[in-house]
């Protein structure tokens, strides 16, 4: 979810690009992976950090994913 407000940012970006820097639809798919690079991987970090976060009172961030229809 965090990624869905990098790339409105992303894409606000190529708005102001296109209007105030006169950017084309090539100079801004050259872009592209900076975007994914950037809404992508700060995304993972805080993710991929809190696989590894654990407490004694509260246990692991991420818990079991299993569903139990009882």
């Amino acid at each position: 979810m965090v990624a869905d407000g990098y790339w409105a940012l992303s894409m606000a970006c190529n708005v102001y690009l296109t209007f105030f820097r006169k950017y084309d639809a090539g100079q801004l798919r050259a872009m592209d992976w900076k975007y994914v690079v950037f809404c992508y991987g700060f995304s993972f970090i805080p993710s991929f950090v809190y696989l590894f976060v654990q407490s004694s009172s509260r246990g692991k961030v991420y818990g079991s994913a299993v569903v139990s229809f009882s």
